[in-house]
């Protein structure tokens, strides 16, 4: 099974805990995922310089980089499934989202890492024909993004995070300011509301939803 178990992200962790994350050391645990904040400049002095975003991810049985996708190793940790509850009812990791300028080279390279490709979803955004690739990281969707038609040779690279909250009016009232109204998503039946990171100083596009519909 290919589970997405850790991910570093560039971002000091009080800017997570302003956001209502409840930290554990310098974590935030969602589901069975640890998000590692290694300070902006992703290193453990909290600098101001550096790579901000997300820097890497583990994913069980995965030990080398995918078509520029840094992948590090992880220990299986006790605590990630018992990570402290959040005051702003998020409780897990809906989808990880990588960009791409060439679709058929990333989802080869995926495949051949041993996920396997659940959906393709092909739209119209910006006058321009788009695709969307789906791949199960365990409990968390992977959803590539890029051009239908390759338009360069630069590698992939992990760009944001959906978010799911049980509650997601709670959620939203919560964040105050940091949230945009909850309005209905893609996926029939559920909402989304985005989390305005800027002000937060988090460098992570993020999005939170309402949970899947059984």
């Amino acid at each position: 099974m290919r589970d997405l178990t850790e991910v570093i992200v560039g971002d000091r962790p009080d800017a997570w805990a302003g956001a209502g994350f409840a930290l554990s050391g310098d974590a935030v645990v969602l589901g069975g995922v640890r998000l590692v904040l290694r300070g902006a400049d992703g290193g453990d002095d909290g600098g101001d310089d550096g790579p901000r975003g997300l820097l890497s991810v583990a994913v069980a049985g995965i030990e080398e980089d995918i078509d520029g996708i840094a992948v590090h190793r992880a220990e299986p940790a006790a605590d990630h499934h018992g990570g402290l509850p959040h005051p702003n009812a998020i409780d897990g990791i809906d989808h990880l989202v990588v960009t791409t300028p060439d679709c058929d080279r990333t989802t080869a390279a995926l495949e051949a890492a041993g996920l396997e490709v659940r959906r393709v979803r092909r739209l119209e955004a910006g006058g321009r024909a788009r695709r969307q690739t789906f791949f199960w990281l365990g409990q968390v969707i992977l959803e590539l993004v890029g051009p239908d038609d390759a338009v360069g040779d630069g590698p992939a690279a992990l760009w944001g995070l959906a978010l799911v909250s049980p509650d997601l009016d709670a959620t939203v009232a919560a964040l105050g300011p940091h949230s945009s109204p909850a309005r209905p998503a893609v996926q029939q039946g559920r909402r989304i509301a985005t989390i305005e990171t800027r002000e937060l100083d988090i460098s992570v596009p993020l999005a939170v939803m309402s949970p899947h519909q059984r």
